[in-house]
């Protein structure tokens, strides 16, 4: 026989086009590498995970979605440089991507060592062209927070700059009102930049709850009550919830709106949740005392004294268990201005022991409250004498005082009880000095209980005008003009000749009468929980509170919010529209399902898109297979919206995005002989409800793909259909690739329960042809061959060890590389055999994965990727990266993060925030 001809050899064209498969293949391995619930959080998967990624981008460089996801790899790992160096290829490639970007520039700033070589990099940035107005926006916001540290005016001028850049930067918001707030602004300009935080995102619960705060504080309780039941009906559908501070809130702008059977009602459920929160009691016995409901009132007097009392107690034990924090060789000094050791677990509650006002006493933890009784004598004395050493904690100390103050409060407020009260008067009087407020508020109170009306008036005159409990008892003690005490026996500046609600009369004025006393009450506490107690005491005399001045200027300010804008929460299709689509018809077996995920915004409005943005960052994918029967995969897709920071009114954005991950894509293996329809769902602002199903969540999106993604088939029941088959191996590397996948997955198949007789009949010729294949002249798609082969034959086989050596004795790195991959599937011993001879490979990428797997194999068997339809985390390498940074920390600002769901969280100017 003649010798036979050397086969040509490979050509530009073949060769680019092997790359290119065995890229996408690289690619899915990257996915398989981390997608088992073994390995999903091990450092050494993803380093695996990076180099086949890494070498999919070698292979086909121009794709970019490989460096995209690269940097999302790395990040897991921490790898800052590396993840910026993947992004500076991603954006070579994708140079319009404002979210790749931005995070790119805040890398490049925290590399710099000083604030002024940060500063001097960032503000550079605002003057080139080739930057969006949105990414220069961020960028001034992030140099107006380090101009913080310098010049305030400075600071405001650039933060002005940010805003004019980009209206809707929630950051430049949200740090914009932090310098108000810090600044001393009036409610009219607090009021105007929360709405201005609202335009960038109308699904901001905690800002809701604080506009409806806003609004009471002027007396505008109905306008108030729309925005708090907005806050509260927000948070039942979003990650961020309200404190039971805030249904508190709610309850008091009922009552003060003349709703006291609603706000009864609204009170009860949050006693009934939490039996032991003080504001709740305190507006409880308001409601039922103003109600006149003697009985309901006495029955919910015990219980609320039993809430008081056990919060006493507790405060009590806590002092006297709580060992004496200096040590030898300490200073009792540092130890009592430090916290305590084991801090007593308290929520934050209204308590009366001051003006009126809010301080960080509270209620005890439920599960010590059944057993603990307010302290005896003995112990109350015992815990004084201890709480008066140096070295006691300050803030036990603040605790306790609070806690006897709001006692010494209940038994005189509501009981009326000199008796009671005066235990705990006298103890806070030896913790507290002569002079505090608060005891001598208390000490009027005694008095007027007592009956002995002019000493209360007495006591309680000089802090009517800043204490409004003091103004009450002053109203309660006199029935006409007010007949004070000489000018001589007080400072001049408390005499009610020249001080009535804190106006200055001349001193020829007659004296006030105690209606004008009540009335001036109600007009300098038009909100919160006082106002409603004023209100219920003073009832009788039917009494109106008169508008705040500013209360006009803030109607203005709600006016000129754009409201329609608030129903993008509710109905957002009216805003933007969501829409996916598939790239081709039909998709090949085995290679990557990729779709064409577009937000259009409908509206005329900007949208924000990032975390906190109208649009959250997240896309969620959920499918189902036609196949016979049809399979659900919910949560099988993952990715970021990538590219704009805001989607423009009447614009759109489009990107591809992998769908088949997870246990998906080992579906879409299945029957290769016929078409597969696979319907997608892709949903924006997916939210994790209490029972893990995932829906959208406020402003979000569901909505189905216009078209099922087709998986074709391979028919091979007639002998043309086969020859069709065979004659692929003759065709460019991704065909001969691509043949050898349908060969490999009907091997399988025939192997399967549900084979089909003729695909089972012909199983051997497959096989062959697969390893016929191996002996391509093209070495991605001999490599290739090999692996598929070993791929099909059993666990048993002996042959497969041989074929993981013919890979690993490859001339090419992407065949040793590929021997890493099918070491995984191999006995422990050839596992970890194999991976310990490549991990002196002198290709980095065959080192380094070679080394991970040498790592993952002395942690035991492998185990096959599990897909979040086993209940898995969100699928892995599904993202272009971590979550946009947050914007600029804003020391000391009013933060309004999103919180975790049912946990209460304080909101900014709420109780506990003076």
């Amino acid at each position: 026989a003649a010798p036979a001809a050397n086969p040509p050899a490979v050509g530009e064209t073949e060769q680019r086009d092997a790359s290119v498969a065995l890229a996408a293949r690289f690619s899915t391995a990257a996915h398989e590498a981390v997608g088992s619930d073994k390995v999903v959080r091990d450092p050494a998967a993803w380093r695996q995970a990076i180099v086949y990624l890494t070498a999919a981008s070698r292979l086909d460089p121009g794709e970019p979605r490989y460096p995209r996801l690269r940097s999302d790899a790395l990040s897991q790992l921490g790898d800052a440089d590396g993840s910026a160096k993947a992004l500076e290829e991603y954006l070579e490639l994708v140079k319009n991507d404002d979210v790749a970007r931005l995070r790119l520039i805040e890398y490049y700033a925290a590399r710099m060592q000083t604030t002024d070589g940060r500063l001097k990099y960032i503000v550079s940035l605002l003057d080139k062209p080739s930057v969006s107005n949105e990414v220069k926006s961020r960028c001034a916001t992030w140099a107006a927070v380090l101009l913080g540290e310098r010049s305030r005016q400075q600071q405001v001028d650039m933060l002005a700059r940010a805003i004019q850049l980009d209206p809707v930067n929630l950051y430049a918001r949200r740090l914009e009102y932090e310098l108000l707030t810090s600044g001393g602004a009036g409610p009219e300009e607090r009021l105007t930049s929360l709405f201005a935080q609202l335009r960038c995102d109308p699904g901001q619960v905690r800002v809701l709850a604080t506009i409806g705060r806003e609004l009471e504080a002027v007396g505008l309780h109905h306008m108030s009550l729309e925005w708090t039941a907005s806050a509260i009906n927000l948070s039942s559908r979003s990650k961020e919830s309200v404190g039971f501070d805030v249904l508190v809130e709610y309850a008091v702008q009922l009552y003060l709106d003349g709703r006291a059977q609603a706000a009864d009602e609204t009170i009860a459920g949050v006693l009934e949740a939490d039996s032991l929160n003080l504001d709740a009691w305190y507006l409880r016995l308001t409601l039922r005392k103003a109600a006149g409901l003697q009985v309901a009132f006495e029955q919910d007097q015990d219980r609320a004294k039993r809430v008081f009392a056990a919060r006493a107690g507790a405060i009590a034990r806590k002092v006297l268990a709580d060992p004496a924090p200096s040590q030898p060789g300490g200073t009792g000094t540092a130890a009592a201005t430090g916290p305590s050791s084991r801090p007593i677990d308290f929520s934050s509650g209204f308590s009366a022991d001051g003006a009126g006002g809010a301080t960080a006493g509270g209620p005890v933890n439920p599960a010590a409250a059944a057993n603990e009784e307010a302290p005896t004598s003995q112990r109350l004395k015992d815990a004084i004498a201890r709480l008066n050493r140096p070295d006691a904690p300050a803030d036990l100390r603040a605790d306790f005082v609070s806690a006897v103050a709001d006692l010494a409060w209940f038994e005189l407020y509501f009981e009326r009880s000199e008796a009671a009260a005066k235990t705990w008067v006298d103890a806070m009087a030896e913790l507290v000095p002569a002079t505090d407020g608060r005891l001598l508020r208390f000490r009027g109170w005694l008095d007027l209980v007592a009956g002995r009306r002019a000493e209360a008036i007495k006591t309680l005159w000089p802090l009517h005008d800043r204490d409004p409990f003091a103004g009450l008892g002053v109203v309660a003690a006199v029935g006409g003009p007010v007949a004070p005490p000489p000018a001589a026996s007080q400072p001049a500046a408390t005499n009610p000749a020249a001080t009535t609600a804190g106006t200055t009369r001349p001193a020829a004025a007659r004296p006030p009468t105690s209606t004008e006393l009540a009335q001036s009450l109600l007009d300098n506490n038009p909100s919160g929980l006082v106002a409603a107690m004023l209100m219920a005491d003073l009832k009788e005399r039917k009494l109106v509170a008169k508008p705040v001045p500013v209360a006009e200027a803030m109607k203005k300010v709600v006016d000129a919010f754009p409201t329609d804008l608030m129903r993008v929460v509710d109905q957002p299709e009216r805003f933007y529209s969501l829409n996916g689509e598939r790239t081709k018809v039909p998709y090949r077996l085995g290679e990557p399902v990729l779709a064409t995920v577009s937000l259009t915004n409908l509206s005329k409005y900007d949208l924000p898109i990032g975390q906190d943005g109208v649009i959250k960052s997240d896309l969620w994918f959920d499918a189902r297979l036609s196949l016979g029967a049809d399979r659900p995969f919910p949560m099988a897709a993952h990715d970021k919206i990538a590219g704009p920071l805001v989607l423009k009114a009447k614009s759109t954005t489009n990107q591809i995005v992998r769908v088949d991950q997870g246990e998906l894509a080992a579906a879409l293996r299945e029957r290769p002989a016929g078409s597969i329809n696979l319907y997608m769902t892709v949903m924006t602002n997916p939210f994790i409800r209490p029972d893990f199903r995932v829906v959208a969540g406020p402003g979000g999106v569901r909505r189905q793909f216009v078209d099922p993604l087709i998986r074709g088939g391979m028919p091979v029941a007639q002998e043309p259909d086969r020859k069709r088959l065979r004659e692929g191996l003759d065709g460019l590397p991704s065909q001969k690739m691509w043949t050898v996948d349908v060969l490999t997955a009907l091997v399988e198949q025939a192997r399967g329960a549900d084979a089909e007789p003729n695909v089972q009949h012909h199983a051997a010729d497959f096989t062959e042809l697969v390893a016929r294949t191996r002996k391509d002249r093209v070495p991605e798609v001999g490599a290739w061959a090999t692996y598929a082969a070993l791929e099909l034959a059993p666990p048993e086989d002996p042959s497969r060890v041989p074929l993981a050596d013919a890979l690993a004795a490859s001339p090419t790195w992407e065949g040793r590389l590929l021997a890493v991959r099918a070491a995984r599937g191999l006995d422990p011993a050839s596992r970890s055999r194999i991976a310990s001879a490549l991990a002196g490979d002198a290709n980095d990428l065959v080192k380094t994965a070679a080394a991970a797997e040498a790592e993952l194999a002395s942690r035991g068997p492998a185990t096959k990727p599990a897909g979040p339809a086993t209940g898995s985390a969100s699928p892995p390498l599904a993202s272009p990266g971590p979550a946009l940074p947050s914007g600029p920390a804003l020391p000391g600002g009013p933060t309004l993060p999103s919180g975790t769901g049912g946990t209460a969280v304080p909101l900014p100017g709420g109780p506990g925030s003076k």
